[in-house]
Protein backbone atom coordinates (compact mmCIF):
# COMPACT_ATOMS: atom_id res chain seq x y z
CA UNK A 1 0.00 0.00 0.00
CA UNK A 2 2.97 2.31 0.89
CA UNK A 3 4.57 1.68 -2.48
CA UNK A 4 1.17 2.70 -4.60
CA UNK A 5 1.18 6.01 -2.30
CA UNK A 6 4.63 6.57 -2.92
CA UNK A 7 3.78 6.68 -7.06
CA UNK A 8 0.78 8.63 -7.04
CA UNK A 9 2.72 10.97 -5.37
CA UNK A 10 5.61 11.32 -7.66
CA UNK A 11 2.81 11.15 -10.25
CA UNK A 12 1.20 14.08 -9.18
CA UNK A 13 4.35 16.31 -8.21
CA UNK A 14 4.96 15.49 -12.10
CA UNK A 15 1.49 16.61 -13.19
CA UNK A 16 2.24 19.76 -10.80
CA UNK A 17 5.67 20.47 -12.15
CA UNK A 18 4.31 20.48 -15.83
CA UNK A 19 1.49 23.17 -14.52
CA UNK A 20 4.43 25.23 -12.80
CA UNK A 21 6.12 24.93 -15.84
CA UNK A 22 3.53 27.59 -17.51
CA UNK A 23 3.96 29.98 -14.76
CA UNK A 24 6.64 31.96 -13.15
CA UNK A 25 7.66 30.04 -10.35
CA UNK A 26 8.84 27.09 -13.15
CA UNK A 27 8.31 23.28 -13.52
CA UNK A 28 11.02 22.13 -11.80
CA UNK A 29 11.07 24.15 -8.32
CA UNK A 30 7.26 23.04 -8.64
CA UNK A 31 7.90 19.59 -8.94
CA UNK A 32 10.35 19.44 -6.30
CA UNK A 33 7.77 21.32 -3.83
CA UNK A 34 5.51 18.79 -4.20
CA UNK A 35 7.74 16.34 -3.91
CA UNK A 36 9.40 17.37 -0.87
CA UNK A 37 6.12 19.03 0.92
CA UNK A 38 3.71 17.26 -0.65
CA UNK A 39 1.55 17.63 -4.05
CA UNK A 40 -1.31 19.56 -2.41
CA UNK A 41 1.18 22.30 -1.06
CA UNK A 42 2.98 22.45 -4.79
CA UNK A 43 -0.32 23.16 -6.65
CA UNK A 44 -1.05 26.08 -3.98
CA UNK A 45 2.33 26.91 -4.84
CA UNK A 46 1.42 27.06 -8.30
CA UNK A 47 -1.91 28.57 -8.50
CA UNK A 48 -0.12 31.40 -6.41
CA UNK A 49 2.33 32.13 -8.82
CA UNK A 50 1.61 34.43 -11.74
CA UNK A 51 1.32 33.12 -15.37
CA UNK A 52 4.52 33.70 -17.58
CA UNK A 53 4.30 36.52 -19.69
CA UNK A 54 5.99 36.84 -23.13
CA UNK A 55 7.00 33.92 -24.57
CA UNK A 56 4.54 30.46 -24.71
CA UNK A 57 5.41 27.12 -24.98
CA UNK A 58 5.87 25.78 -28.12
CA UNK A 59 5.73 30.04 -30.07
CA UNK A 60 7.79 32.32 -31.14
CA UNK A 61 9.07 34.93 -28.83
CA UNK A 62 8.11 38.08 -28.96
CA UNK A 63 11.23 39.52 -29.61
CA UNK A 64 10.82 37.19 -33.45
CA UNK A 65 7.31 38.33 -33.39
CA UNK A 66 8.53 42.70 -33.48
CA UNK A 67 12.01 41.37 -35.84
CA UNK A 68 9.74 40.08 -38.54
CA UNK A 69 7.31 43.08 -38.27
CA UNK A 70 10.26 45.43 -38.46
CA UNK A 71 11.58 43.35 -41.68
CA UNK A 72 8.38 43.60 -43.15
CA UNK A 73 7.57 47.02 -42.39
CA UNK A 74 10.61 48.32 -43.81
CA UNK A 75 10.54 46.38 -47.07
CA UNK A 76 6.88 48.01 -47.44
CA UNK A 77 8.31 51.55 -46.72
CA UNK A 78 11.36 51.34 -48.78
CA UNK A 79 8.97 50.34 -51.81
CA UNK A 80 7.27 53.65 -51.28
CA UNK A 81 10.35 55.69 -51.26
CA UNK A 82 10.60 56.60 -47.31
CA UNK A 83 14.20 55.54 -46.96
CA UNK A 84 14.03 57.32 -44.22
CA UNK A 85 11.74 55.98 -42.50
CA UNK A 86 12.44 52.41 -43.28
CA UNK A 87 16.49 52.76 -41.96
CA UNK A 88 14.59 53.35 -38.63
CA UNK A 89 12.93 50.83 -38.94
CA UNK A 90 15.51 48.77 -39.82
CA UNK A 91 17.10 49.55 -36.43
CA UNK A 92 14.51 48.80 -34.46
CA UNK A 93 14.39 45.28 -35.82
CA UNK A 94 18.64 45.25 -35.03
CA UNK A 95 17.39 45.87 -31.85
CA UNK A 96 14.94 43.11 -31.10
CA UNK A 97 17.49 40.84 -33.36
CA UNK A 98 19.77 41.34 -30.45
CA UNK A 99 17.45 40.78 -27.86
CA UNK A 100 16.46 37.51 -29.33
CA UNK A 101 20.17 36.52 -29.26
CA UNK A 102 20.86 37.82 -25.64
CA UNK A 103 17.92 34.38 -25.01
CA UNK A 104 19.22 32.35 -27.87
CA UNK A 105 22.93 31.91 -26.74
CA UNK A 106 22.25 28.53 -25.72
CA UNK A 107 20.77 27.48 -28.68
CA UNK A 108 24.04 27.98 -31.44
CA UNK A 109 21.96 26.87 -34.45
CA UNK A 110 19.41 30.01 -33.84
CA UNK A 111 21.88 32.24 -32.91
CA UNK A 112 23.70 32.06 -36.09
CA UNK A 113 20.36 32.12 -37.64
CA UNK A 114 20.17 35.66 -35.93
CA UNK A 115 23.54 36.95 -36.87
CA UNK A 116 22.57 35.88 -40.67
CA UNK A 117 19.25 37.72 -40.59
CA UNK A 118 21.27 40.51 -38.70
CA UNK A 119 23.58 41.06 -41.79
CA UNK A 120 21.34 40.83 -44.21
CA UNK A 121 19.81 43.59 -43.05
CA UNK A 122 22.79 45.83 -42.51
CA UNK A 123 23.57 45.58 -46.14
CA UNK A 124 19.97 46.45 -46.78
CA UNK A 125 20.20 49.18 -44.58
CA UNK A 126 23.84 50.23 -46.05
CA UNK A 127 22.87 50.23 -49.53
CA UNK A 128 19.26 52.67 -48.45
CA UNK A 129 21.52 55.17 -46.93
CA UNK A 130 24.06 55.67 -50.19
CA UNK A 131 22.77 58.50 -52.16
CA UNK A 132 21.32 57.81 -55.36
Amino acid sequence: MGFFVFIIWIILSGIIGSLGAERNIGGVPAFLISLLLSPLVGLIVVLVSDKKKGRRAGSKSSNVEDFNIGVKQSKLEEYKGNKEKAIDLIKEALFFAEEEQKIEKKFSFRYNAIDKEKLELLQRMKKLEQPV
